[in-house]
C-alpha cells in the first residue's frame, strides 16, 4: 500500500509538471519596441507614395510579447506567431495555416514603424504604420 501511495504521488507530480506553461520568451529591447498595435498610414512601391485605399483603411498589425501577432493587410486579417533575428530586423510571420512570410523592419521607434514587405507579386512594398 505504501508503494502504491508513493507511485501515485510521483505520477501526480510528473503529470502536473507536464502541464506547466513554457516560460515567457525573453524579448530584446528592439523586439519590445515592436510589441504594440500599429495602424497603417500608407505605403510606397516603385517610388510612388500612396495613402491607404478604402480597402486598407482598417489595416493594422499587432505584435504581442507572447510571440503571437495579428495582421490586417489589404482588408484581410490573419494571425499566428512571429519570430525575429537578434537585431529584430528580419521578422518571420507564421500564420495559423502554416504559411511563412518575412518582413524587414526598416525603422521602428515609439511612434512609427516602417517595414519592407515583398508581396505575392514579388513587389517590395514599404508599409508605414503609427502606434495607437
Amino acid at each position: 500500500m505504501a508503494n502504491l501511495v508513493k507511485f501515485s504521488l510521483i505520477f501526480f507530480v510528473v503529470v502536473l509538471s507536464a502541464f506547466q506553461q513554457a516560460p515567457a520568451p525573453t524579448l530584446s529591447a528592439q523586439m519590445q519596441k515592436l510589441c504594440k498595435v500599429w495602424t497603417f498610414t500608407g505605403s510606397e512601391a516603385w517610388g510612388v507614395v500612396a495613402e491607404p485605399t478604402a480597402e486598407q483603411k482598417g489595416d493594422k498589425i499587432e505584435f504581442k510579447s507572447d510571440m503571437s501577432y495579428s495582421w490586417t493587410y489589404n482588408g484581410k486579417m490573419e494571425s499566428g506567431t512571429w519570430t525575429c533575428d537578434k537585431s529584430a530586423v528580419w521578422v518571420s510571420l507564421k500564420t495559423s495555416e502554416g504559411v511563412t512570410k518575412r518582413l524587414k523592419v526598416v525603422k521602428v521607434d515609439a511612434a512609427s514603424l516602417e517595414i519592407d514587405y515583398k508581396d505575392q507579386d514579388d513587389v517590395h512594398n514599404m508599409l508605414r504604420y503609427k502606434s495607437n
